[in-house]
């Protein structure tokens, strides 16, 4: 089986993947959307992008977060702002996912 988009959207996930049956020589795209809430450990693993997508754009949110080991306050206060709603494994030529969707949301602010 290999994935290639998980999107989380009301805190419920769908998967498109590629199912391969080598015996048969067939293979099947299959598209699947959960009912059920997601499952905590991926809304976990999911936030741990949060700090890969603010370096990759180059957010300023990059330069006050340990990108490569980030703390529960990186995640849940510095970059409370930032959520990663899924990630698309389209690839390169050397087999490495190349897209990342995240958002970010703008408090409104009234001018002085």
């Amino acid at each position: 089986m290999k994935f290639k988009k998980v999107k989380l959207k009301n805190n419920q996930v769908t998967a498109d993947y590629t199912e391969r049956f080598v015996e048969a020589n067939y293979k099947n795209e299959v598209t699947k959307s959960s009912q059920q809430f997601v499952h905590p450990d991926l809304l976990y693993a999911m936030s741990l992008l949060k700090t890969h997508a603010v370096k990759i754009c180059e957010m300023q949110e990059a330069g006050v977060v340990n990108i490569e080991n980030p703390s529960d306050d990186d995640l849940n206060e510095k970059l409370k702002n930032i959520v990663v709603t899924g990630g698309i494994a389209k690839v390169d030529q050397t087999n490495r996912p190349v897209f990342l969707s995240r958002h970010k949301a703008i408090e409104k602010r009234t001018s002085p």
